[in-house]
């Protein structure tokens, strides 16, 4: 693994968990003369589960609680399905699946760029969600479109873009197979449970990027390739009345029929 890359998994648990986060890299200037970007970028597969009952309780405004660091665990079979996956509690997986070919193959060594080249050659012609947020007389303009992967890669390569671009929640059946090889699924999302593998998607952007609170419908295990990234969980019951308030509060029924609520904050 290159040593300049940052590189966590976060395991996610209960379907009605919340979450934010938001993306930092501390600066890098490549060897080369040719202006490169610094990138992040993370990567999530998503497991079924049917969803459990969650007690709604009131919105409280009681004093804020503080933040509890999440357990760091070995990456053995038999520890991540007592600690982990069946009792569904969240951990971090620190240092786990460095042979991961994408870290080789997307990342140039002892950097946090893209390796546009090889994207380019090898998929610069496949159709991906891309994310456009341009500055505005009237305030930010956002938009989202599909494009050929050739105009991100050209987007992360030009020295002083006037607008941000974001590659968002690309599939890997969106990639040609030379590029979905480079992600295989994890032995411990093959094993752990039925192996039932729902999707498995891909973010790519330049710092900073955030994710606003959100509710994932399918249990996931989230890596991160490059750059690094604060997540904040909030519990079931909890992160519950949170979306439960919100919903309210834009007039909307709080039940949990749906399954994730987002903003662009």
């Amino acid at each position: 693994m290159p040593s300049s890359c940052s590189f966590h998994v976060v395991i996610g648990a209960g379907n009605n968990q919340l979450l934010s986060d938001s993306d930092h890299l501390t600066s890098y200037t490549p060897a080369s003369h040719r202006s490169h970007r610094q990138s992040h970028m993370k990567l999530q597969w998503s497991t079924l589960r049917p969803l459990r009952d969650v007690r709604i309780r009131a919105f409280s405004t009681s004093p804020r609680k503080q933040y509890t660091p999440l357990r760091a665990l070995d990456t053995t079979l038999t520890t991540f399905q007592q600690q982990c996956f069946y009792p569904e509690q969240p951990a971090i997986l620190p240092a786990a699946f460095t042979d991961l070919p994408a870290i080789q193959q997307w990342f140039p060594p002892n950097t946090k760029t893209l390796n546009t080249t090889y994207l380019r050659s090898h998929g610069g012609d496949a159709f991906v969600p891309l994310e456009l947020t341009q500055s505005t007389p009237s305030g930010p303009s956002f938009r989202s479109f599909h494009a050929p992967l050739s105009l991100f890669l050209d987007w992360m390569d030009s020295p002083t873009p006037s607008s941000t671009l974001y590659l968002a929640q690309c599939q890997l059946l969106d990639l040609p197979p030379i590029l979905r090889a480079d992600f295989p699924t994890p032995a411990l999302v093959a094993q752990a449970g039925r192996g039932d593998v729902y999707d498995t998607n891909v973010w790519i952007g330049c710092p900073p990027t955030y994710t606003p609170l959100h509710r994932d419908p399918n249990p996931n295990l989230f890596m991160q390739l490059a750059g690094e990234k604060i997540v904040r969980l909030l519990a079931p019951d909890e992160g519950q009345a949170v979306f439960a308030a919100v919903r309210a509060r834009l007039g909307k029924s709080g039940d949990r029929a749906a399954a994730a609520f987002r903003g662009r904050r």
